[in-house]
């Protein structure tokens, strides 16, 4: 069991189970059945003239096995090896509702059944996340044997509820305000649940301006922020002279100092408006300006060694703030 396992006296290949009746000369054997997904059985046989040698039913041992999953709440991601395997669904029904029971969980606040892909004997650690809940790693330690034939269940994996709240007043009001790009309405503004984590809340005016920043919400506390709209910086990169390969150690604690100016809004460059082969610096950080849309000034720096040179662009874009004087500042404070 299963049936169709290919059947072996001494390596060489005689069928496929069942075998009934099969005449064998006498003599020792080696009997080996091999079946795709299932271990060798192997066993040694005496075969003497004459006799007739009835062998039990052989099971064989899967070499994996399917996992049987449940959450509460229902659509979360289940991630192994860092790939994602699906996502939950539904609710717990017919022979579930007491496996629910039995966690206090009412039906519908388990999913239903999730079905993993086949897994190998051992253990093997999983990752349940959902927005607004905190993240979970179980390990489940996966059976194999002759009868562990069905997908193996576990008892249903519990996520607590993470949230904060935000409170934003702005000069002027009025500004529209959005969490990871989902609206929430216009200052002076209370949104009571904010899920917990860094997301990137936006500000912004009818002309445009605006003020935006990674603001990390921790669980049960409340953010409170007082905001005006400041100009946007594109920053493009530190570069090394000469080979103008982007110094990535140098760009990431450039990048950290002007958002800690708490001046602008800081955006990274994408990698359309970084430099191309060929192209100084000074130009890619003008190409850079234009393709910024929302930015008002870009700015780059050139790494020589014993000195750092910044290169600085207006976009012009928007007539408030004023880019240029926006690049004024940014100047005056580099010489600070």
């Amino acid at each position: 069991d299963p049936s169709g396992a290919a059947v072996f006296l001494n390596d060489a290949l005689i069928g496929n189970t069942p075998i009934l009746n099969r005449a064998i000369l006498p003599g020792e054997y080696t009997l080996t059945i091999r079946q795709e997904g299932y271990k060798p059985f192997a066993a040694s046989l005496d075969l003497v003239a004459g006799k007739s040698y009835p062998l039990e039913p052989v099971l064989l041992t899967p070499i994996h096995r399917a996992a049987i999953l449940f959450t509460s709440p229902a659509g979360v991601e289940i991630w192994l090896d860092n790939k994602k395997i699906g996502e939950t669904s539904g609710q717990a029904e017919g022979e579930y509702v007491a496996m629910a029971a039995s966690i206090r969980q009412k039906p519908e606040d388990v999913s239903a059944p999730f079905t993993t892909p086949l897994l190998t004997e051992g253990t093997h650690a999983m990752r349940f996340e959902k927005p607004c809940y905190e993240s979970r790693v179980v390990t489940y330690t996966i059976a194999l044997d002759e009868h562990a034939r069905e997908p193996q269940i576990f008892m249903p994996v519990l996520l607590d509820r993470s949230v904060s709240s935000l409170e934003l007043t702005s000069d002027p009001p009025g500004l529209e305000v959005s969490v990871d790009g989902r609206a929430l309405g216009m200052t002076p503004l209370k949104a009571p649940e904010v899920c917990s984590g860094t997301r990137m809340v936006r500000a912004e005016a009818a002309n445009g301006t605006e003020w935006f920043d990674a603001v990390a919400f921790v669980k049960g506390e409340a953010v409170k922020r007082d905001v005006k709209p400041r100009p946007t910086l594109l920053f493009v990169g530190v570069y090394r002279d000469g080979t103008m390969e982007r110094h990535a150690e140098k760009s990431a604690a450039l990048e950290k100092d002007l958002r800690g100016l708490g001046r602008y809004n800081v955006e990274a460059a994408s990698g359309a408006a970084l430099p191309r082969a060929g192209e100084s610096l000074g130009a890619a950080v003008k190409r850079a300006a234009f393709e910024a849309k929302r930015a008002d000034f870009c700015v780059a720096a050139l790494d020589r060694g014993h000195e750092t040179r910044y290169m600085l662009s207006a976009a012009g874009v928007r007539a408030e703030p004023d880019a240029f004087a926006a690049r004024d500042e940014f100047w005056k404070t580099l010489n600070d």
